[in-house]
Formats: structure tokens, C-alpha cells, sequence
């Protein structure tokens, strides 16, 4: 049991500031099934505390050629996952995404995130970045298994009240540990006092034999 303990706590995720965090993504048509979560490229996922804007792209679709405005996408850092944003809304395609994540000091406890359609400035440019990009990537299929490159801003925030559930969890974990190894040192202690008197008794057993010790009667005189 202390064992598991440890490992409980030694296999914690935790960054430091600068780590990049994993970022996964799926879609799925809305009301469908969805697809199983992917990793996304290293250069699209957020850097641990840090405030960023970055390109999310290579997604797969759950249906090749399917109607933006029917898919939906979701993003996931760690084990926290956004809602569903539509790739369409209202006749206009999803442009960028504002993610807020939150942390506790060393852990992604929560994520959030914000679509934002038909931004005019920004189409262009992501546009003329897909262009460039398709011309530079050999790795790049055909864009109908793919949803459309968008634009991710990276914001953080910390929330304490997370760090102090964590740190009481952390205390109520360790106290186990230390509980468990104070049990299995006062077992092995009583295994010993055991012994001892087991030698002890056998000990008295042989002193109490005729003959036996110091404990005798003496000299036999002989009769005349």
C-alpha cells in the first residue's frame, strides 16, 4: 500500500514555467460520435505559464468533405478538455480560438475556451499562412480530411483554490505512507520481542531439568 502511494505521487504531471504541454484535439459531426483525441503538433501547444498565440492545424475530420457548419472541435491539455466549438457559425468559419488555462503552481486543473468567427483581418493572413504553409509541409493531405488552420491565443491564470486541494491531498497521501511504514516497524519490532521470549522460556525450561545449572543440591555424602 505505501508503495502505491508513492507511485501515486511520483507519477503527479507537473511542469515549470516554459514546459510545453501536451495538447490534444478531435472533432466529431454535431450530435455524432467523436473521434478519438489526436496529438497535436508541438509547435501549436501552449508553453506552461506562458502567454502565446500559436497555429492549430492537421485535425482530422470525422466525415471527408462534411459541411463545416455540421463539425464541431474540441481541445484538451492534460486531462482537461474544452467544450464543443462549431467550425461554422452563422455562415462564418471559426477564425481563431482565445484558451484560457489554469493552473495551480505545477498542474493544468482547467481549461476554457472561446471561438471567434469571421474575423475579416484575420482571414487573410491565416489564408496566405495556409498557402505557405501547404507549399512548405511534405506531410500535408488533401484539405478535406483536415478542419481549417486557426489561430489559438494562449492566456494563463492560477486559481489557489486548486493548489490547496492539492496540497491537502498531497498531506493526506504522505500521511499514509508514513501510517503504513510505522505499522510495518512496529510489527516487525513485535515480531522480535517474540523471539526473544520464545528464548527466554526455553531457556527456563532447561534450568528446571535434574541436574541441570548451578541450581543443585550439593555433595552426596556416602553412608558408612
Amino acid at each position: 500500500m505505501a508503495l502505491a502511494l508513492l507511485v501515486l505521487c511520483a507519477t503527479t504531471s507537473a511542469y515549470v514555467y516554459g514546459d510545453a504541454v501536451r495538447l490534444r484535439a478531435r472533432s466529431r459531426l454535431h450530435g455524432g460520435a467523436a473521434a478519438a483525441w489526436s496529438d497535436c503538433r508541438q509547435t501549436a501547444a501552449p508553453r506552461f505559464r506562458i502567454a502565446s498565440q500559436q497555429t492549430l492545424r492537421g485535425v482530422p475530420l470525422p466525415q471527408t468533405g462534411a459541411s463545416l457548419d455540421t463539425i464541431e472541435l474540441a481541445l484538451a491539455a492534460d486531462d482537461e478538455a474544452t467544450a464543443w466549438l462549431r467550425l461554422s457559425d452563422n455562415a462564418q468559419n471559426l477564425t481563431s480560438i482565445d484558451v484560457i488555462l489554469t493552473h495551480d503552481g505545477a498542474r493544468v486543473v482547467y481549461i476554457d475556451a472561446t471561438g471567434r468567427y469571421g474575423e475579416p483581418d484575420r482571414r487573410k493572413r491565416d489564408e496566405r499562412r495556409t498557402r505557405r504553409d501547404r507549399n512548405q509541409d511534405a506531410d500535408t493531405l488533401a484539405p478535406a480530411a483536415f478542419a481549417p488552420a486557426v489561430r489559438i491565443n494562449y492566456r494563463w491564470r492560477a486559481d489557489a483554490a486548486f493548489r490547496d486541494a492539492d496540497a491537502t491531498r498531497s498531506l493526506v497521501l504522505w500521511g499514509g505512507v508514513f501510517c503504513c511504514l510505522a505499522l510495518v516497524s512496529v510489527r516487525r519490532r513485535g515480531g522480535g520481542c517474540d523471539e526473544l521470549e520464545d528464548q527466554g522460556a526455553g531457556s527456563d525450561s532447561d534450568d528446571a531439568k535434574p541436574g541441570g545449572g548451578g541450581g543443585g543440591a550439593g555433595p552426596v555424602r556416602r553412608r558408612r
